[in-house]
Protein backbone atom coordinates (compact mmCIF):
# COMPACT_ATOMS: atom_id res chain seq x y z
CA UNK A 1 0.00 0.00 0.00
CA UNK A 2 1.60 3.39 -0.98
CA UNK A 3 0.11 6.24 1.32
CA UNK A 4 -0.51 9.50 -0.04
CA UNK A 5 -2.27 10.90 3.04
CA UNK A 6 -0.86 11.40 6.46
CA UNK A 7 -3.31 12.88 8.96
CA UNK A 8 -1.99 13.87 12.32
CA UNK A 9 -3.68 14.68 15.46
CA UNK A 10 -1.13 17.21 17.68
CA UNK A 11 -0.90 17.43 21.69
CA UNK A 12 -0.83 13.95 22.41
CA UNK A 13 0.36 12.56 18.90
CA UNK A 14 3.06 14.72 17.40
CA UNK A 15 4.20 16.63 21.12
CA UNK A 16 3.56 15.87 24.44
CA UNK A 17 0.59 17.92 25.88
CA UNK A 18 0.73 21.40 26.49
CA UNK A 19 4.28 21.45 24.84
CA UNK A 20 3.48 24.82 22.18
CA UNK A 21 3.91 25.65 18.74
CA UNK A 22 6.83 24.36 17.77
CA UNK A 23 7.80 20.28 17.07
CA UNK A 24 10.39 19.08 17.74
CA UNK A 25 12.94 19.26 15.35
CA UNK A 26 13.26 14.89 14.62
CA UNK A 27 9.36 14.89 14.26
CA UNK A 28 9.56 17.75 11.84
CA UNK A 29 12.15 16.45 9.74
CA UNK A 30 10.18 13.22 9.79
CA UNK A 31 7.49 14.54 8.07
CA UNK A 32 9.06 17.56 5.98
CA UNK A 33 10.92 13.92 4.21
CA UNK A 34 7.26 12.59 3.29
CA UNK A 35 6.28 15.69 2.06
CA UNK A 36 9.15 15.55 -0.10
CA UNK A 37 8.04 11.94 -1.51
CA UNK A 38 4.62 13.60 -2.34
CA UNK A 39 3.11 12.44 0.60
CA UNK A 40 -0.11 15.33 2.28
CA UNK A 41 0.17 15.96 5.46
CA UNK A 42 -2.94 16.72 7.16
CA UNK A 43 -3.02 18.61 10.77
CA UNK A 44 -6.08 17.62 12.77
CA UNK A 45 -7.01 19.09 16.21
CA UNK A 46 -9.16 20.43 18.89
CA UNK A 47 -6.61 23.83 18.54
CA UNK A 48 -7.78 26.60 16.96
CA UNK A 49 -6.36 27.69 13.50
CA UNK A 50 -4.35 30.62 15.10
CA UNK A 51 -2.49 27.46 17.28
CA UNK A 52 -2.02 25.11 14.45
CA UNK A 53 -0.43 27.80 11.96
CA UNK A 54 2.75 27.84 13.61
CA UNK A 55 3.73 24.09 13.10
CA UNK A 56 1.80 23.97 9.43
CA UNK A 57 4.70 26.78 8.37
CA UNK A 58 7.31 25.24 10.10
CA UNK A 59 6.40 21.85 8.12
CA UNK A 60 6.39 24.47 4.87
CA UNK A 61 3.09 23.24 4.16
CA UNK A 62 2.71 26.72 2.14
CA UNK A 63 5.19 25.30 -0.26
CA UNK A 64 4.48 21.26 -0.30
CA UNK A 65 0.14 21.65 0.34
CA UNK A 66 -1.73 20.23 3.12
CA UNK A 67 -4.55 20.86 5.39
CA UNK A 68 -5.75 22.42 8.56
CA UNK A 69 -8.87 20.71 10.62
CA UNK A 70 -9.27 22.57 13.57
CA UNK A 71 -11.22 22.68 16.32
CA UNK A 72 -12.13 19.23 16.43
CA UNK A 73 -13.33 19.67 12.66
CA UNK A 74 -15.25 22.75 13.06
CA UNK A 75 -13.34 24.19 10.46
CA UNK A 76 -10.83 22.88 7.10
CA UNK A 77 -8.33 25.22 5.37
CA UNK A 78 -6.44 24.92 2.95
CA UNK A 79 -2.98 26.04 4.06
CA UNK A 80 -0.52 26.35 0.64
CA UNK A 81 -3.94 28.67 -0.83
CA UNK A 82 -4.47 30.32 2.73
CA UNK A 83 -7.88 29.60 2.22
CA UNK A 84 -10.84 28.11 4.20
CA UNK A 85 -12.40 25.36 2.50
CA UNK A 86 -15.60 24.67 4.60
CA UNK A 87 -17.16 25.20 8.18
CA UNK A 88 -19.81 24.36 10.95
CA UNK A 89 -20.85 27.50 12.18
CA UNK A 90 -22.69 27.90 15.66
CA UNK A 91 -25.60 30.86 16.28
CA UNK A 92 -24.54 33.74 17.84
CA UNK A 93 -27.72 34.09 20.08
CA UNK A 94 -27.16 30.14 21.23
CA UNK A 95 -23.90 31.69 22.31
CA UNK A 96 -24.96 34.21 24.18
CA UNK A 97 -27.52 31.39 26.08
CA UNK A 98 -24.60 28.88 25.93
CA UNK A 99 -22.47 32.11 27.98
CA UNK A 100 -25.35 32.84 30.78
CA UNK A 101 -25.60 28.65 31.00
CA UNK A 102 -21.90 28.30 32.33
CA UNK A 103 -22.12 30.83 34.88
CA UNK A 104 -24.71 28.42 36.51
CA UNK A 105 -22.23 25.89 36.45
CA UNK A 106 -19.52 28.16 37.97
CA UNK A 107 -17.10 27.75 35.02
CA UNK A 108 -15.64 30.47 32.24
CA UNK A 109 -16.91 30.65 28.86
CA UNK A 110 -15.24 31.26 26.11
CA UNK A 111 -15.89 31.64 22.12
CA UNK A 112 -13.97 31.18 19.18
CA UNK A 113 -12.98 34.49 16.70
CA UNK A 114 -10.96 34.55 14.11
CA UNK A 115 -7.72 35.17 16.15
CA UNK A 116 -8.51 35.47 19.76
CA UNK A 117 -11.22 33.91 22.26
CA UNK A 118 -13.34 36.13 24.04
CA UNK A 119 -14.06 34.24 27.16
CA UNK A 120 -16.12 35.36 30.96
CA UNK A 121 -12.73 34.40 32.70
CA UNK A 122 -9.34 32.91 32.12
CA UNK A 123 -9.26 29.93 34.67
CA UNK A 124 -6.70 27.25 34.36
CA UNK A 125 -7.77 25.39 31.10
CA UNK A 126 -7.92 29.17 29.30
CA UNK A 127 -4.63 30.09 30.56
CA UNK A 128 -3.04 26.70 29.16
CA UNK A 129 -4.33 26.95 25.98
CA UNK A 130 -3.04 30.62 25.71
CA UNK A 131 0.29 29.51 26.44
CA UNK A 132 0.38 26.50 24.66
CA UNK A 133 -1.48 27.94 21.19
CA UNK A 134 -0.02 31.51 21.34
CA UNK A 135 -3.72 32.78 21.21
CA UNK A 136 -5.04 35.89 22.80
CA UNK A 137 -8.03 35.44 24.99
CA UNK A 138 -9.99 38.49 25.68
CA UNK A 139 -12.15 38.40 28.97
CA UNK A 140 -15.49 40.51 29.29
CA UNK A 141 -18.67 41.13 30.86
CA UNK A 142 -19.95 42.03 26.85
CA UNK A 143 -19.73 39.32 24.51
CA UNK A 144 -22.27 40.02 22.07
CA UNK A 145 -19.60 43.28 21.58
CA UNK A 146 -16.97 40.90 20.19
CA UNK A 147 -19.19 38.60 17.90
CA UNK A 148 -18.00 40.09 14.92
CA UNK A 149 -16.32 36.65 12.86
CA UNK A 150 -18.47 33.41 12.53
CA UNK A 151 -18.31 31.36 15.83
CA UNK A 152 -17.00 27.80 14.93
CA UNK A 153 -16.41 26.68 18.95
CA UNK A 154 -17.19 27.28 22.38
CA UNK A 155 -14.77 26.27 25.75
CA UNK A 156 -15.03 26.02 29.19
CA UNK A 157 -12.73 26.09 31.15
CA UNK A 158 -12.38 25.53 35.39
CA UNK A 159 -9.97 23.17 37.71
CA UNK A 160 -10.07 19.24 36.55
CA UNK A 161 -12.01 18.04 39.44
CA UNK A 162 -14.65 20.89 38.77
CA UNK A 163 -14.85 19.57 35.03
CA UNK A 164 -14.53 16.22 35.34
CA UNK A 165 -17.79 17.29 38.11
CA UNK A 166 -20.00 19.35 35.67
CA UNK A 167 -19.35 17.45 32.32
CA UNK A 168 -21.92 15.07 32.40
CA UNK A 169 -24.52 17.54 33.01
CA UNK A 170 -23.44 20.10 31.05
CA UNK A 171 -23.21 17.23 28.33
CA UNK A 172 -26.92 16.49 29.24
CA UNK A 173 -28.52 20.39 29.16
CA UNK A 174 -26.56 21.21 26.06
CA UNK A 175 -27.06 18.38 23.71
CA UNK A 176 -30.98 17.90 25.06
CA UNK A 177 -31.61 21.50 24.15
CA UNK A 178 -29.14 22.73 21.39
CA UNK A 179 -27.52 21.66 17.91
CA UNK A 180 -24.44 21.10 19.54
CA UNK A 181 -22.30 18.07 20.90
CA UNK A 182 -20.18 18.57 24.40
CA UNK A 183 -16.65 17.12 23.99
CA UNK A 184 -14.34 16.42 27.03
CA UNK A 185 -11.50 17.96 25.61
CA UNK A 186 -8.84 18.20 27.89
CA UNK A 187 -8.83 18.07 31.76
CA UNK A 188 -9.34 21.41 32.02
CA UNK A 189 -11.55 22.28 29.10
CA UNK A 190 -14.83 21.39 27.76
CA UNK A 191 -15.37 22.43 23.83
CA UNK A 192 -18.72 22.85 22.21
CA UNK A 193 -19.29 22.30 18.85
CA UNK A 194 -21.84 21.75 15.86
CA UNK A 195 -23.71 18.64 15.49
CA UNK A 196 -21.95 16.15 13.14
CA UNK A 197 -18.41 17.94 13.67
CA UNK A 198 -15.93 15.91 13.66
CA UNK A 199 -11.92 14.92 12.27
CA UNK A 200 -13.89 12.53 10.56
CA UNK A 201 -16.61 14.11 9.50
CA UNK A 202 -14.09 17.36 8.19
CA UNK A 203 -12.19 14.63 6.11
CA UNK A 204 -14.57 13.35 5.05
CA UNK A 205 -15.44 16.14 3.54
CA UNK A 206 -12.19 16.68 1.62
CA UNK A 207 -12.66 13.41 0.31
CA UNK A 208 -16.08 14.60 -1.07
CA UNK A 209 -14.00 17.53 -3.03
CA UNK A 210 -11.65 14.63 -4.14
CA UNK A 211 -8.42 16.19 -2.44
CA UNK A 212 -7.86 13.02 -0.38
CA UNK A 213 -9.02 9.21 -0.57
CA UNK A 214 -9.69 6.79 2.83
CA UNK A 215 -7.89 3.62 0.93
CA UNK A 216 -4.55 5.65 1.16
CA UNK A 217 -4.71 7.25 3.71
CA UNK A 218 -3.13 6.84 7.45
CA UNK A 219 -3.50 8.44 10.93
CA UNK A 220 -2.52 8.32 13.89
CA UNK A 221 -4.02 10.30 17.40
CA UNK A 222 -4.68 9.38 20.87
CA UNK A 223 -7.90 10.60 21.97
CA UNK A 224 -11.97 10.64 21.55
CA UNK A 225 -11.97 13.01 18.67
CA UNK A 226 -9.71 10.49 17.05
CA UNK A 227 -11.20 7.35 16.97
CA UNK A 228 -13.32 7.72 14.22
CA UNK A 229 -10.55 8.93 11.82
CA UNK A 230 -8.37 6.12 12.84
CA UNK A 231 -10.89 3.43 12.16
CA UNK A 232 -11.84 5.00 8.54
CA UNK A 233 -8.32 5.28 7.39
CA UNK A 234 -6.84 2.29 5.89
CA UNK A 235 -3.98 2.56 8.74
CA UNK A 236 -4.90 3.71 11.99
CA UNK A 237 -2.27 4.28 14.54
CA UNK A 238 -2.70 5.10 18.23
CA UNK A 239 0.51 5.43 21.14
CA UNK A 240 1.07 3.49 24.36
CA UNK A 241 0.02 7.22 25.86
CA UNK A 242 -3.33 7.34 24.29
CA UNK A 243 -6.84 6.63 25.51
CA UNK A 244 -7.96 2.43 26.37
CA UNK A 245 -10.68 3.29 23.27
CA UNK A 246 -8.01 5.01 20.84
CA UNK A 247 -5.53 2.32 21.31
CA UNK A 248 -8.44 -0.27 20.70
CA UNK A 249 -9.51 1.15 17.61
CA UNK A 250 -6.09 1.32 15.79
CA UNK A 251 -4.47 -1.11 13.84
CA UNK A 252 -0.91 -0.23 15.33
CA UNK A 253 0.24 0.87 18.27
CA UNK A 254 3.99 2.79 18.61
CA UNK A 255 5.50 4.24 21.36
CA UNK A 256 4.28 6.86 23.91
CA UNK A 257 4.66 10.94 22.84
CA UNK A 258 6.77 11.28 25.39
CA UNK A 259 9.28 9.56 23.35
CA UNK A 260 8.25 10.76 20.03
CA UNK A 261 6.61 7.37 19.26
CA UNK A 262 5.39 9.41 15.92
CA UNK A 263 8.48 8.79 14.85
CA UNK A 264 7.65 5.19 14.52
CA UNK A 265 4.63 5.59 12.77
CA UNK A 266 6.55 8.34 9.99
CA UNK A 267 9.17 5.36 9.46
CA UNK A 268 6.61 3.17 8.54
CA UNK A 269 4.87 5.10 6.19
CA UNK A 270 8.16 5.61 4.49
CA UNK A 271 9.09 2.21 4.52
CA UNK A 272 5.42 1.55 3.21
CA UNK A 273 6.26 3.45 0.01
CA UNK A 274 9.34 2.92 -0.79
CA UNK A 275 8.21 -0.89 -1.23
CA UNK A 276 5.39 -0.18 -3.06
CA UNK A 277 8.15 2.04 -5.32
CA UNK A 278 10.17 -0.75 -5.73
CA UNK A 279 7.63 -3.41 -7.02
Amino acid sequence: MKYQTVVCDIDGTLMPPDHGIVLKETVAQAMRTLEEHQVKIILASARAYAGILPIAKQLKMDHFGGYIIAENGASVYDVKLGQLICFHEMAKDDVLQLWKLSQEYKVDFAFSQKTQMIASGFSKGFALDHQNCDIDYIVTNHPQSFMKDAIMKCSLSAEATTIAEVFPKIKSDVEEHYPYEVYYSTANIIDLLAKGCGKETALQELVNQGLMKWQSTAAIGDSFSDIKMIKQAQLGVSLTSAKAECRAAADKTVNSCFADGCLEFFALIKNANEAKQEE
